[in-house]
């Protein structure tokens, strides 16, 4: 099977206001291509770890298990458009193809066709696979709109959505807003505000006041075009939490036959599938998007924490170190590479924890290492007292959701206090209440910076 990646396209020129086209064209190349058969995408994540590293082809190739690299250039000033790009083998270093496309700046949508099609065409030798009867060649992926100044709002929104953190992913739904505005037939501008939407509990917005628009967004979605898979994926998410597994399963499922080279469509998939029961299918999930996105630490994370609750604890602890060579800081990592040991009998007592990022009030607390909770091994000792009194003041904020609560309580030794939040968490509905621990919802877009 012939594989690529596509690497983060420079932005030629000194306007940094229009480094979102560049990293859009990079994007919808990668999703354009993802869709030909026998053609294997690395994923965005990985592919723009690589970015303003110098690091040569051969090594991208091997990191990234693809045989051939595109890069290139974008630089759009005086109304006119020019792009260039460069298809290189990872075996040797050489080129395979290299091509311009110089064309007015409203020509944006010709260039995307025909360095998709060239792409496809220097790694296939041929697209008779992929034309129609009368000889043509069609869109790679639908691009879900004719407005040049929707499609450009919506490039917008998808690279602050790409940050991450509360006030990128507000000031992107206010940008999905506006390309609805501009074309309200947008059925994958309605798509990514549904999924904008169901990140911001990720980032402290409490999901009563998000689920709802996700969910409006996502249907208005699909009754405009129900093959856009990024509609299906955040209409699952609005089901885990609505508690309607079934039909959570189903959207899931679904996004993941729309969109296999999507490695997020995996990942979500597979923890809904262990808090069902299906612990083998979801590490098979998790493992479909670790070979797609091999760079990820989330992945890393999600796929090792699938394989804990498997119970293969040696394959859990190889991907959490895996993972944590790649981000030191990761306060899930840590924790599942100690569960992996605790479990499996490597180890009797946690390791000395180094600082470690996280969103978690009570993680931040130094009460526990990660948002998903093992609270216990911080618990002991001189800490137990700190970590007591960080959980009585947490727990006045409402910042932490009841499942992380009821560990922590398990870890101070107070079974009774943490029934009643596991009470709450069921309660409310709370989607990690089937997934068993705090669901990650970062959008796996790629490393700031």
């Amino acid at each position: 099977m012939q594989s690529v990646a596509v690497l983060p396209f420079a932005n030629v020129g000194r306007d940094t206001a229009t480094d979102y086209f560049a990293e859009g064209m990079a994007d919808e190349l990668t999703t354009a291509l993802g869709h030909i058969p026998g053609l294997r995408v690395a994923a965005r994540s990985s592919a723009f770890t690589f970015r303003g590293t110098g690091v040569g082809p051969q090594e991208v190739g091997q990191k990234l298990h693809v045989g051939s690299i595109l890069e290139g250039s974008v630089q759009r000033v005086a109304g006119r458009l020019r792009v260039t790009a460069q298809l290189i083998s990872t075996a040797d270093g050489l080129s395979m193809w290299t091509d311009a496309y110089e064309r007015q700046a409203t020509d944006v949508f010709q260039v995307q066709d025909e360095l998709a099609r060239d792409i496809a065409g220097a790694l296939h030798g041929t697209l008779a696979a992929h034309t129609d009867s009368a000889g043509t060649a069609p869109l790679l992926a639908p691009r879900g709109t004719s407005n040049l100044a929707a499609y450009d709002l919506f490039l917008q929104g998808r690279y602050f959505l790409g940050k991450g953190g509360a006030d990128p992913l507000w000031h992107a739904i206010a940008l999905f807003k506006r390309a609805i505005a501009a074309d309200s037939t947008f059925a994958r501008a309605y798509a990514a505000m549904a999924m904008t939407y169901v990140l911001l509990p990720r980032y402290g917005v409490r999901p009563d006041s998000t689920v709802p628009l996700a969910e409006a967004s996502a249907l208005r979605a699909l009754a405009l075009d129900s093959g856009v898979a990024e509609a299906h994926l955040a209409l699952g998410d609005v089901r885990i939490h609505q508690w309607r597994w079934p039909e959570a399963d189903r959207e899931l499922q679904k996004s993941v036959d729309l969109e296999p080279s999507n490695p997020l469509v995996h990942l979500w998939h597979a923890e809904l599938l262990v808090g069902l029961g299906h612990v083998e299918s979801a590490v098979d999930h998790a493992r479909m998007a670790y070979d797609i996105d091999p760079l990820s630490p989330v992945t890393d994370e999600i796929l090792g924490a699938v394989l804990v609750d498997a119970r293969r604890y040696d394959e859990a602890a190889d991907i959490a170190r895996h993972g944590l060579a790649l981000d030191s800081t990761s306060a899930g990592l840590h924790t599942t590479l100690m569960e992996a040991e605790l479990f499996a009998g490597i180890a009797t007592a946690p390791a000395p924890w180094p600082t470690a990022r996280c969103a978690s009030p009570l993680a931040r607390s130094a009460c526990v290492p990660s948002p998903c909770g093992s609270t216990w091994p911080r618990a002991v000792g001189p800490r137990r007292t700190r970590c007591s009194r960080a959980c009585a003041a947490i727990v006045a904020t409402g910042t932490v959701s009841a499942l992380e609560l009821a560990d922590a309580q398990l870890a101070l030794g107070n079974t009774d206090s943490a029934l009643v939040w596991v009470t709450r968490s069921i309660q409310r509905h709370d989607a990690e209440s089937i997934v068993g621990r705090p669901r990650l919802r970062s959008h796996v877009r790629r490393p700031t910076g």
